[in-house]
């Protein structure tokens, strides 16, 4: 099973989202500072992408995952979206990036996707 492209969207930092702009991941929410109209904001656009058929949204754990909780457990009972959260580059310094994001994703997806 391959992960199509169109199909995900990715939450977080510029440093986190340009690595899977790279690989061509078009939906992205780049967020740089949190505030209630930045949070209304994301909110509102994943909403609108999990209406538009999103499949997956990667999330950056240590900022981001919490503005989403409430998103989280709407569509727990759901097969779509599926909330993957990762840590976001400064937690991974220490790990190959592109090694250490593919052995999350398979660990939560129990899949593995192409790079």
């Amino acid at each position: 099973m391959k992960a199509e492209k169109a199909n995900v969207v990715v939450v977080g930092s510029e440093a986190f989202t340009k690595a899977f702009k790279i690989i061509g991941v078009k939906d992205v929410i780049e967020v740089e500072r949190i505030g209630e109209p930045v949070v209304k904001e994301i909110k509102s656009k994943i909403k609108e992408l999990i209406e538009n058929n999103i499949r997956i949204v990667f999330i950056v754990e240590n900022k981001f995952l919490d503005i989403v909780q409430d998103l989280i457990e709407e569509t727990k009972h759901s097969v779509y979206p599926i909330f993957i959260s990762l840590p976001g580059p400064q937690e991974v310094k220490t790990h190959d990036p592109k090694s250490y994001y593919l052995n999350k994703i398979k660990g939560v997806l129990g899949i593995s996707i192409e790079i």
